[in-house]
Order: structure tokens, then C-alpha cells, then sequence
């Protein structure tokens, strides 16, 4: 084999190892999260600055808030995502 394809071997192997180890991630996530009462979950999103827009007529399940969490941290990462790549964003914000 030539060291072409070896590297390229290894390349692969070492993002198939990445995204398993991305997908594990999350799925220790999603158990953290159904484990969690609903309390905590909104606290998530709240201390994060999102609100949640309730109905009282039809509460949420509990699916509902480990899915407003989980989208609340999505949220938050792709915003710190967005300032690390661009940082002049930050000071534009504080001025």
C-alpha cells in the first residue's frame, strides 16, 4: 500500500471514530436530559435567557420540555459557535 492510502485509511478511520464518538455524546446527552424533571429542563433554556411560551390549556409533556432543552443548548452552542468565529460581533453587542 502506498502511504497515500494509508493516510487516507487513517483519515477515514479517524472520523468514522469521531462521528461514533459525536453520536455517543448525544445519546448520553438525550439519557442526561430524560432524566431530568421538567423543572430543571425549563431551567436549561431560562438560564440560558430562552423563554418557553406556555399554553395553559394544553401543558407540555415532558417529551416536550427534553426537546425544548436539547434545542435551547443547540441554540446556545451554534450562538458561541457564531462569536468564536466572529469575534467583533461580541464588542458590536457590548458597545
Amino acid at each position: 500500500m502506498s502511504t497515500l492510502h494509508l493516510f487516507t485509511a487513517l483519515l477515514i478511520a479517524v472520523l468514522a471514530l469521531s462521528c461514533a464518538m459525536v453520536s455517543l455524546a448525544q445519546e448520553e446527552l438525550s439519557q442526561q436530559l430524560e432524566e431530568m424533571d421538567d423543572v430543571a429542563l425549563e431551567m436549561i433554556c431560562t438560564d440560558r435567557g430562552f423563554e418557553l411560551l406556555r399554553d395553559e390549556a394544553n401543558p407540555f409533556s415532558h417529551e416536550q420540555y427534553v426537546e425544548a432543552a436539547r434545542q435551547c443548548l443547540e441554540l446556545e452552542a451554534e450562538m458561541n459557535k457564531l462569536l468564536e468565529e466572529n469575534p467583533e460581533l461580541l464588542e458590536e453587542f457590548q458597545a
